[in-house]
């Protein structure tokens, strides 16, 4: 029988359901995020469930929202959409996703595809098994992942339902109170342990019978935590800082859009006293005009007859003189600057220097995206490895002499510091 460690991993709020079913763009698959999945083998991963959360939502919470919903005199204190109310909350879970794994990227590179495929199978029965055993934890979209190297897992996400709520709805989505109902009885972590505990006793059942049996993992020292979070911490300061220089390259941006309207104002402004200009300087066509005398004795006159057309063209030439040196003026003023070449020139040179800035952030963002995956997956290791250690010490405390127990209570004090330093952040890692 083979020895592989099984992983159970949970993380609050978070979740890509687009990833999980492979729901993805040609663009995506060929980003760094989704660069390790072999597509020619994604027709092998196993759907097991897939439905819209929302029409989870409406199943399980429309009746309470309805009844909560009746009760209230202010409008005000209704709730239309149950689902954004939730996504809103701060104390609410909206959903949790869990990832089960079974062996490690060395174990399955001795195995062939065949293998892989039987305890893909295994692990969407375990999730199955899940889901009929779990009233309070609805599963609404669940996947085993065939097409990656290493380990074959699953990706399950859940409604976590609890009931008997005396404020706001009678029925809510909360994790805690959800496994409380499902018998888990411990406080705080502990509950989530005991509850890990039962869900791997679970899959070691499914697991043998495709001849699995499991193993404790090995895992690897954080050898300085301090310099995790010093690089976390200047991962943060370089994304404010690029953030604050994208900022300031749009606000250029915007003014010099401001300045291209400007342009285009005085521009149909020249083109117009062009217009103008040309009209009063063409000839006017006197073949079309018609000499007539009118009046009586001494006060007869001659009069010219003129069309409409070129009376406005004469009037037009007449009247421009003042244009013309207002004309000139601003030709003067405007064109030979080369206002408007300038500005044509300066954008198309901040353009360039946006689209560099914005290669470069791409690049330096995938590498401390790289740094920050493998300094967790250092940090979640040494967490487990001292968990490891507690284990031990409390199995073997009794058989040891007083040295022994001060050499491990040694080691243990590391690890434990090891865990009070990483325990500035909310997502973990229950993997054992």
């Amino acid at each position: 029988m083979n020895q592989m460690t099984i992983s159970f991993k949970t993380k609050t709020g978070m979740t890509n359901i687009r990833h999980n079913n492979r729901d993805l763009s040609e663009e995506e698959f060929k980003s760094n995020e989704h660069r390790h999945i072999n597509r020619a083998l994604s027709h092998e991963n196993i759907t097991i469930i897939k439905r819209d959360i929302r029409e989870v939502y409406h199943d399980e919470f429309d009746d309470a929202l309805n009844t909560y919903n009746s009760k209230q005199r202010r409008k005000d204190r209704k709730i239309e959409d149950y689902y954004k109310h939730v996504k809103k909350s701060k104390t609410l879970d909206l959903q949790r996703e869990f990832v089960v794994s079974v062996g490690n990227k060395s174990d399955w590179e001795k195995m062939d595809f065949n293998k892989k495929r039987e305890v893909g199978e295994a692990l969407a029965s375990y999730v199955r098994d899940f889901n009929e055993r779990h009233d309070h934890l609805v599963i609404y979209n669940a996947v085993v992942h065939l097409d990656e190297d290493g380990a074959p897992h699953a990706h399950f996400n859940v409604v976590p339902i609890a009931d008997g709520y005396k404020n706001g709805l009678s029925k809510q989505p909360s994790f805690s109170k959800a496994l409380l109902q499902e018998g888990f009885k411990e406080k705080g972590r502990g509950q989530l342990k005991q509850f890990r505990d039962h869900e791997i006793d679970r899959i070691q059942y499914f697991m043998k019978n495709v001849n699995i049996e499991r193993k404790l993992g090995q895992t690897n020292d954080i050898k300085d935590m301090r310099e995790y979070k010093e690089t976390m911490r200047q991962i943060e300061l370089q994304k404010q800082q690029e953030e604050k220089e994208l900022q300031h390259l749009k606000n250029e941006v915007a003014n010099m859009s401001e300045e291209l309207d400007k342009a285009k104002l005085e521009d149909e402004t020249i083109n117009a006293m062009l217009r103008l200009k040309m009209i009063s300087e063409t000839e006017v066509d006197k073949s079309q005009f018609e000499i007539k005398e009118r009046g009586l004795f001494n006060n007869r006159e001659r009069v010219v007859i003129v069309p409409e057309d070129e009376f406005d063209r004469i009037a037009m030439k007449a009247n421009y003189s003042p244009l013309s040196n207002l004309l000139n003026d601003f030709k003067e003023s405007i064109l030979q600057i080369g206002f408007i070449k300038k500005l044509h020139s300066t954008i198309l040179s901040l353009k360039n220097v946006i689209k560099e800035m914005k290669a470069e952030f791409q690049k330096e963002k995938a590498q401390l995206e790289k740094e920050n995956r493998n300094a967790w997956s250092n940090y979640f290791k040494a967490k487990e490895e001292a968990d490891t250690y507690k284990r031990f010490k409390s199995e073997f405390e009794r058989y040891l002499s007083e040295e022994e127990k001060n050499e491990i209570s040694d080691k243990i004090y590391e690890r434990q510091e090891a865990e009070i330093e990483g325990g500035l952040w909310q997502d973990f890692d229950l993997d054992r």
